[in-house]
């Protein structure tokens, strides 16, 4: 889902910007086949001011669709650094985009269903807040609407129906072999 450049929901286990000082989002996505997820692109920035951690702090964490809400987790990493964080030359509300390209360590391989990804970095030490960008549904793998809770990791959601945000899911097609016994007949 390519950035709308248009919003971003705060992301944040330390938002000065947030009532109870922290949030997470989460957006659903559909995987048509098995998949060995290895990357996550999305977009974002720091809020108000602009200043960008020397180092980000994010977590990733992939949940099984629960009717409509985030489910049963699948995969969980905190401390990832960004692979790529890259300044777009865009700017949102007064302050830059960037594009970031998470690199997930043991990359989980996911049955075809529908998924959640939650996202949050960790700005303490900062006087800004990290958004996550809003984006444009995607007509092939996306669905309407994202979800949001003020702790992180997130335990209570709230529905909210007409944001997407930005992001890519990648990965490479994972088939798995059934076992099948074979004879071999000697001589």
């Amino acid at each position: 889902q390519e950035p709308n450049k248009e919003n971003g929901i705060f992301a944040d286990s330390d938002c000065d910007k947030c009532a109870t000082s922290k949030q997470s989002i989460a957006d659903d996505f559909m995987i048509p086949r098995p998949m060995k997820v290895n990357q996550i692109t999305f977009w974002g920035g720091y809020f108000p001011d602009n200043i960008p951690l020397a180092v980000d702090d994010f977590t990733v964490i992939l949940h099984k669709d629960d009717a409509g809400l985030p489910g049963t987790v699948v995969y969980s990493q905190n401390g990832i650094i960004p692979a790529v964080r890259t300044d777009t030359c865009v700017n949102i509300f007064g302050v830059y985009e960037y594009k970031y390209i998470l690199n997930l360590p043991s990359a989980p391989v996911l049955t075809a269903g529908i998924y959640w990804v939650e996202i949050f970095n960790n700005t303490i030490d900062n006087t800004d807040s990290f958004f996550w960008e809003t984006g444009m549904l995607s007509p092939t793998n996306g669905i309407a609407g994202s979800v949001w809770s003020t702790e992180v990791p997130a335990g209570i959601w709230n529905k909210d129906s007409y944001t997407n945000l930005s992001m890519q899911i990648n990965g490479v097609p994972s088939c798995v072999m059934p076992w099948v016994p074979l004879l071999l007949l000697g001589e």
